[in-house]
């Protein structure tokens, strides 16, 4: 299996939108976002809930149309105030998953 590691994207959707369309133009089935994932610009308090709910929802229904298991994990840029939202925005989704603390079995 080919898999796809990513870090420090900081909240930039083009980043984001890069990592995805590599992945499926290269028939990558698993990303690994390896930290620092959300915006660090202005008022982190305010974006980085907004991003989770808004961009990252979206993005994540859009890797499972396509078949991508994600697995991620916030970093030391990424407030610990949106560690549980983050969390249950993963838990929505059958192939994301939040490793922080966690062990996942991917394809046995």
């Amino acid at each position: 299996m080919k898999l796809l590691y990513a870090t420090d994207l900081h909240g930039d959707k083009n980043k984001y939108e890069k990592v995805l369309k590599l992945a499926v133009e290269r028939d990558i089935k698993l990303i690994v976002n390896g930290g620092d994932m959300l915006p660090k610009q202005g008022d982190r308090h305010k974006e980085q809930p907004i991003f989770i709910n808004e961009y990252l929802k979206d993005y994540f229904q859009r890797l499972q149309v396509h078949g991508i298991t994600y697995l991620a994990i916030l970093g030391n840029d990424d407030l610990l105030a949106v560690d549980e939202l983050f969390s249950a925005v993963c838990s929505e989704f059958d192939n994301v998953y939040d490793i922080a603390g966690s062990k996942v079995d991917i394809g046995g």
